[in-house]
């Protein structure tokens, strides 16, 4: 009897170890195959945030939130930030719902989040949509004019109770001076046959950029994208440790990254430096200014494309994380 129970016990705890440890079932269902009714129902209140958003009603579309969002985001937060990057886009217009995802899953308590793959019919090749635990979310995909340029709004919505609430909000370009990631990847790879491997490694940047900035869109694209620019390597271009730019005798900046940023809808090179002194302004500036006449000069291939060069000072207290200065300088029109 004693064996039997040792036995019993034994298999018990096996059967326990695998409940903890099983995987979260999910489900990812596209486009028309979505349900009509949930489909239908959440297709119009995604044009209703659209038009919204379109046109800076944004206390209309805080009417919407769920509970996760007014945990992290009261209504004049949100205002503001929605205000913030509309109008990095621009005016919006003439928006259309391209894609809609409808993901369902159950997971255990311990977990947090849930990602949700999502295939189109590629093999091997997922989006990877994280979403919250034990929950039916809806992900919208509208695209939109921005003025002459291409925008994404990005929604999702969360079943709660018999109505669906915002979740997230975020819009994101789609083009830049009218080339898509497609076309970024393409620029980069020509530069890098031509030899100007920091160009290349911008122009990745501007890909990478396009591909992920909206949250769960094109990860497979983004990845790939990442992986390709790693091959390239250049001088004054750091990759995982910050470099000494000897500028002058006295000015030597720890400059740690390169990469692109955009402003009211134009690429800018991006020069990201670190200063102990970063309550000194007048220093700040005075050094920010040699970063950029030695930018300017050593750099002449970023007149190929971009609008300028910004040089962005952050201090390695943490306490001032939050601080930057900023100092940029626009190329002539005719260099570009």
């Amino acid at each position: 009897m004693k064996r039997v129970w040792l036995v019993f016990f034994s298999v018990l705890f096996a059967f326990s170890l695998a409940s903890c440890s099983r995987k979260p079932k999910t489900s990812c269902v596209y486009g028309s195959e979505i349900p009509a009714d949930i489909l239908g129902r959440v297709s119009q209140i995604g044009s209703d945030i659209t038009v919204a958003f379109e046109q800076d009603r944004f206390d209309d579309i805080y009417a919407y939130s769920s509970e996760l969002l007014k945990k992290v985001q009261g209504p004049e937060q949100f205002k503001m930030l929605s205000a913030a990057m509309k109008s990095n886009l621009g005016p919006l217009s003439f928006s259309k719902l391209d894609e809609a995802y409808y993901l369902r899953n159950k997971a255990g308590k311990k977990y947090d989040s849930v990602m949700v793959p999502c295939n189109l019919g590629a093999e091997n090749v997922n989006d990877i949509y994280q979403v919250p635990p034990n929950s039916e979310v809806v992900s919208l995909i509208y695209g939109v004019m921005a003025g002459k340029e291409r925008a994404i709004i990005f929604i999702e919505l969360i079943k709660e109770g018999s109505d669906w609430k915002l979740i997230s909000l975020v819009p994101s370009p789609a083009t830049v001076q009218g080339k898509n990631v497609d076309g970024y990847i393409q620029l980069a790879r020509k530069a890098r046959e031509a030899g100007k491997f920091r160009l290349a490694i911008v122009y990745y940047d501007m890909a990478y950029l396009l591909s992920d900035l909206s949250p769960n869109v094109m990860e497979f694209v983004a990845q790939k994208t990442m992986e390709e620019m790693s091959q390239v390597k250049a001088d004054y271009v750091p990759t995982g440790e910050s470099q000494i730019w000897n500028i002058t005798a006295e000015t030597t900046p720890e400059v740690y990254n390169v990469d692109v940023f955009f402003l009211k809808g134009q690429p800018w090179v991006n020069i990201d430096w670190l200063t102990e002194n970063f309550d000194d302004k007048p220093k700040l500036d005075a050094t920010s200014a040699k970063i950029l006449e030695f930018a300017f000069q050593r750099f002449p291939e970023y007149r190929e494309f971009f609008t300028g060069i910004m040089v962005t000072a952050h201090s390695p207290d943490p306490r001032l994380i939050n601080e930057v200065y900023r100092k940029t300088r626009q190329f002539p029109a005719t260099a570009k």
